[in-house]
């Protein structure tokens, strides 16, 4: 690796010159997604549309202004529709969520008592939950009852097994659902079984919980899919397993980000110059709301929030710590633009969709290809353009070669001296990808004012714990003698 250019390279991948207006990139990024080509194997696949299927499910797309058909949706309808097993990987932000739920809903028709019919699975409630409000949208007008199922309701259906049976279509997490599997939901009558970010669902911590949903789909009649933007090898040989005679739609490159975004790596010398870097980019106007900046673990997201918090740029910040009912509130107001930066985990980084992000940044380096693909996916939406900046540092600099491969699969034009860099080993990726490097805390205060301010936390915790004890002797007559 040549150390020198890693110190004193900015290195900016865009795509290739002359650059079109943003008009014409605005539609060409749009005919990609619409009408891009799939690699399709399997034994008889089915055709793909052209257009959505008329109908009250067509009408309640057009009320949403979707009107045309994304590559993904073309090949899946049709696939789902006749109940064929499914394995699609698709770029983040090309339309998968509608792509089960319509020939699904479809199928479907009307409401019928008697249980669940279709079954869909996503690792993280906020992803069941933006799954659920477009099941609704999408459902509009038919007779079909869904139910996202949440600690609160899953209770009263323990109560009241009963209300199982009015819905047609449950979304939930693993655990949510294994949990409800416990309590005597049956799911024998499931038609359509759908696994969302499947390849996070088949990793350790997942799997097993998958593995147990599963066996309780006994219908001799269902429709297993499996959908995700990064489909590994490993997730591709367990689909094999769970599916039957299933066909693999490939969008785009497999493992590659959507041409929409232009990426860019930025060299940041240490952990500790990052947040200054950010301020920076904050002030020269860099940041365009709506933004979304990752970092590697919840200590970091609460140091980056607390740094931000005074400097009149709308922070929110979400990871999973937060109360349920917290991290809500900080999705809807980055919804709304009450918030312009959110700050995040890679909690948030599967999935979900937000209209009008125009930048991401990887404040700490991604731990994987996967979790870069999927955390720059929160932009370049829909056909919408939108801009990755990935802050690297000197210790980070053996994995750039990771991303700089994603950049260029994804049409970016990339410096030869990045591209002969020597290939982390698969021990390295597997170190990374289990636990991220150790780095330095997130601060711009002096040492002497961090050890002012931790003796002072110190001191108040010592008094309340002197107050605590003397309240409690007076409470029992104890003297403390």
């Amino acid at each position: 690796m040549d150390a020198l250019k890693l110190l004193t390279t900015n290195v900016k991948f865009k795509n290739k010159v002359p650059q079109p207006s943003i008009k014409e990139k605005e539609a060409k990024k749009l005919q990609g997604i619409t009408k891009g080509k799939a690699k399709v194997t399997g034994n008889n696949p089915v055709d793909p549309i052209e257009e959505f299927p008329e109908g009250i499910l067509c009408e309640n797309l057009k009320k949403q202004n979707i009107t045309e058909c994304t590559t993904i949706q073309r090949y899946a309808i049709p696939t789902i529709g006749s109940k064929r097993d499914l394995l699609a990987c698709a770029p983040t932000g090309s339309g998968k969520t509608i792509a089960y739920l319509f020939p699904i809903l479809q199928k479907l028709q009307l409401h019928v008592p008697g249980g669940y019919r279709a079954i869909i699975v996503a690792p993280t409630r906020e992803l069941c939950e933006q799954i659920y409000r477009q099941a609704e949208k999408l459902s509009f007008g038919t007779s079909l009852k869904i139910i996202e199922l949440s600690k609160s309701n899953e209770k009263i259906q323990e109560k009241a097994p009963k209300l199982r049976e009015k819905y047609d279509m449950c979304i939930g997490t693993p655990m949510r659902l294994v949990q409800a599997i416990q309590t005597g939901l049956s799911f024998e009558k499931v038609e359509f079984f759908v696994m969302d970010e499947a390849d996070r669902l088949f990793e350790p911590g997942f799997i097993e919980q998958t593995d147990h949903i599963l066996s309780a789909c006994t219908s001799s009649n269902i429709c297993k899919s499996l959908f995700s933007a990064t489909i590994p090898s490993r997730v591709e040989e367990l689909a094999k397993v769970v599916t039957v005679d299933p066909i693999r739609i490939i969008v785009g490159l497999k493992d590659a980000a959507t041409d929409s975004i232009d990426q860019r790596l930025l060299f940041v010398g240490s952990d500790t110059s990052k947040i200054v870097i950010l301020r920076q980019m904050i002030s020269n106007g860099e940041l365009k709301p709506r933004v979304v900046i990752f970092v590697q673990d919840i200590e970091r997201a609460k140091a980056l929030y607390t740094e931000l918090l005074f400097d009149e740029i709308h922070v929110g910040v979400i990871h999973g710590e937060l109360p349920q009912a917290k991290r809500e509130e900080a999705l809807a107001k980055f919804r709304k633009g009450e918030i312009w930066v959110l700050i995040a985990t890679d909690l948030l980084a599967r999935g979900i969709d937000f209209h009008g992000v125009k930048m991401v940044i990887n404040f700490d380096f991604p731990q994987s290809v996967h979790s870069y693909i999927h955390r720059i996916g929160r932009t370049g939406r829909a056909g919408n353009t939108g801009q990755a900046v990935t802050f690297f540092t000197k210790e980070d600099g053996e994995y750039i070669k990771l991303i700089a491969g994603v950049m260029r699969s994804s049409g970016c034009e990339v410096p030869n001296w990045v591209m002969a860099l020597p290939k982390p080993s698969k021990e390295m990726k597997k170190k990374l990808k289990k636990s991220p490097p150790k780095r330095k805390r997130i601060t711009t205060r002096a040492s002497y004012d961090r050890q002012k301010e931790q003796r002072k936390k110190e001191y108040i915790k010592k008094v309340k714990k002197e107050a605590s004890i003397k309240k409690h002797n007076e409470a029992t007559g104890d003297s403390g003698q």
